[in-house]
């Protein structure tokens, strides 16, 4: 990423090269340069599988969720205890995932359409999961008889796909995505 000269906008290249050799030159003469703030190679992240726990215990909170009783993990942070605040509704939280199935019945009105950073798209799908199952963590309603609770049901969440439907996640997808999100805003 290089820092344009008498602008605060970042701007991200991605180079290919034959050999580690050259890609290690090149590499070694960007960073002499005082405008480069960063240069990382492109890796390959990937997601790890779901794992299914069984609850072994009696769910606290009493919600009408079918599934809020394998919401383990509510339980352990104290969600019951100390819900979500009521009265802010115009946060969002970014999902940087495999995108978001805005269709879902538990996420309806919940998401905020990001970018498709895989397919070069506005259109940020879920075509693995993954990325659905983090949103509804975070923003699925609560008592509306349908799925799960979420822990931040007032708040919407903003869907940017970065990894594919096998779960594979480019570091420059998630690097554009947060570069280019932070520069310049589509939710604004």
């Amino acid at each position: 990423m290089v820092r344009a000269p008498g602008k605060t906008k970042l701007v991200m290249s991605l180079a290919k090269f034959e050999s580690e050799e050259a890609a290690q030159a090149a590499e070694k003469q960007l960073k002499k340069n005082p405008r480069v703030v960063l240069v990382a190679k492109n890796k390959l992240l990937r997601i790890p599988p779901v794992i299914k726990e069984q609850a072994s215990f009696t769910p606290s909170a009493a919600t009408k969720d079918p599934l809020r009783p394998y919401q383990w993990w509510l339980d352990k942070i104290k969600d019951s205890i100390a819900p979500p605040p009521t009265g802010d509704t115009g946060r969002l939280i970014a999902v940087l995932d495999t995108g978001v199935d805005y269709t879902h019945e538990d996420l309806q009105g919940q998401v905020v359409l990001g970018y498709d950073y895989v397919n070069s798209d506005a259109d940020p799908y879920d075509d693995n999961g993954h990325g659905t199952h983090v949103a509804g963590i975070v923003a699925a309603k609560r008592d509306n008889l349908k799925g799960i609770a979420g822990i931040a049901p007032n708040y919407k969440v903003y869907a940017v796909k970065v990894c594919d439907a096998y779960g594979s996640c480019p570091l420059s997808a998630s690097s554009t995505a947060s570069t280019r999100q932070r520069a310049t805003p589509t939710w604004m």
